[in-house]
């Protein structure tokens, strides 16, 4: 897991007291994360990381491609669409610039809202069914996008970075 990866890092940068590496320390009194100071176990869990993110990432891209996906999101916190197209937007933030079609805009937020207690699109009686299928083809490429850009890619460069230092 890349909060594991993480952790390996900056245990092998900082010292504890005495001068001792947190990865010392560590390795001399035992510990949950000992495994993860192993490389060959590091780099393992993430290969595996790098491989099942890249199968669903090519998943997702197929059945957008053949099936009819329709993304509806509900939420137990009061906020609003508007909100979550922010958040959206800020995740989206490292592609939104070469790859636009990957981020669903306030309308498509607003169109994909789902009423769980009614089990109907929250503005159902204002969208036609095309319009419902026009604003979830974002969220299909949005969510390609997220999984490549959050799971695919930190995996992959944290994976590169062990096999180069093994």
């Amino acid at each position: 897991n890349l909060g594991g990866g993480l952790l390996a890092i900056v245990m092998r940068s900082r010292r504890a007291p005495g001068g001792a590496t947190l990865e010392t320390v560590l390795r001399t009194r035992g510990g949950l994360y000992v495994p993860l100071l192993r490389g060959r176990t590091f780099a393992t869990m993430q290969a595996a990381g790098v491989v099942y993110s890249g199968a669903c990432a090519v998943l997702v891209f197929l059945l957008g491609l053949v099936t009819d996906l329709r993304f509806r999101w509900a939420t137990t916190v009061d906020i609003g669409p508007e909100r979550v197209s922010s958040i959206v937007d800020w995740f989206a933030a490292p592609w939104a610039w070469f790859w636009s079609g990957a981020v669903p805009d306030a309308e498509a937020v607003r169109a994909s809202q789902w009423d769980r207690l009614e089990d109907t699109w929250v503005r159902a009686a204002c969208l036609a069914d095309g319009e419902v299928a026009r604003n979830s083809e974002h969220w299909w490429q949005f969510l390609i996008a997220w999984v490549v850009t959050y799971a695919f890619l930190p995996r992959l460069v944290l994976w590169l970075s062990v096999m180069r230092c093994a």
